[in-house]
């Protein structure tokens, strides 16, 4: 085996050697991003809100609407964009006004709290018989080391 040969040898396992470290590589930094993101994507998934016709809300502030947000993540709830729907019973026409449809709640929620508020029924005709739901669209974390107000 001449020279030549033992050199062309020589950068083939270097190639194969260098594309197997970047497959290597590449797989690992795939897995990091994917965990992140499942990460990301598991904390928004356990924050819950809702909403409800409440006789307690309506007899101690006159706000009929009781909103919660329970947060089941291990992370603090810094703000939560979401909106309240209201319906009359039997009809499907969203009645609530503009400032219900998309409303930031910058309630402080620890893992395993649940901030309950009473709301106005801010509608733009009467409803005799509402029916109320509420819909999440994102939740913002406080970041690790970020002071958190008491």
């Amino acid at each position: 085996m001449g020279t030549r040969d033992k050199g062309l040898i020589a950068a083939l396992v270097s190639f194969v050697v260098v594309l197997s470290l970047l497959f290597t590589f590449n797989r690992e930094i795939g897995e990091l991003f994917k965990s992140a993101s499942t990460s990301v994507a598991s904390d928004e998934s356990l924050v819950f809100v809702s909403a409800t016709i409440d006789d307690e809300c309506r007899q101690k502030r006159g706000n009929p609407i009781e909103v919660s947000i329970r947060n089941q993540s291990k992370k603090t709830i810094k703000a939560v964009n979401m909106s309240v729907e209201i319906f009359e019973r039997g009809n499907s026409r969203n009645v609530a006004r503009y400032d219900m449809t998309y409303a930031d709640v910058t309630f402080i929620v620890r893992p395993g709290d649940t901030v309950r508020s009473c709301w106005a029924m801010n509608t733009t005709q009467t409803v005799r018989d509402p029916v109320v739901n509420a819909t999440k669209h994102y939740t913002t974390f406080f970041s690790p080391g970020e002071k958190i107000p008491d």
